[in-house]
């Protein structure tokens, strides 16, 4: 079935999509949509999620830390509810945002796109810092040789 065939009921007339697609073939979540049940799915480590590094500006902490964003799914009332996950280095977990997915399909739908571009703005400041302070608080490069390289290329060029 193509995205224009879900999208219009059998009469022809426009229908807003209920659900992301690959939701449609867990059947669990199928049943609580259709009987307005309950469902959920939640990011369960952060091998299931997406890193980034994280600067804490508060004035106790003022550091880098790691992180890790992640969506979870969730069915109330056979409404679909979109939860965004993180969790940090300390393995404090937090749910930060939630949307329905009829309110916002686009939102949902584009979700890992948008963390995407969020790890990598959060990675150019990382590197940034760390060229300016020469210094690599969470470790990222697995050896000094790797780290020393890194520092030197502007020199180089």
């Amino acid at each position: 079935m193509t995205e224009e065939e879900k999208t219009v009921s059998p009469g022809g007339e426009r229908v807003q999509k209920r659900c992301p697609d690959w939701m449609e073939d867990v059947p669990e979540a199928v049943e609580a949509m259709n009987n307005e049940g309950d469902w959920e799915f939640t990011p369960c480590s952060i091998e299931e999620m997406m890193w980034m590094p994280y600067y804490c500006d508060e004035k106790s902490c003022q550091c880098w830390h790691e992180s890790w964003a992640g969506y979870g799914w969730e069915i109330e009332k056979g409404k679909v509810l979109m939860t965004e996950w993180t969790c940090d280095s300390d393995g404090d977990w937090d749910c930060g945002y939630a949307t329905y997915y009829t309110e916002d399909p686009d939102y949902c739908e584009k979700g890992w796109d948008r963390l995407s571009e969020d790890s990598i703005k959060a990675e150019e400041s990382y590197l940034a810092d760390v060229k300016e302070t020469k210094e690599d608080p969470l470790g990222y490069w697995l050896s000094e040789e790797r780290f020393q390289r890194f520092l030197s290329e502007d020199e180089e060029d």
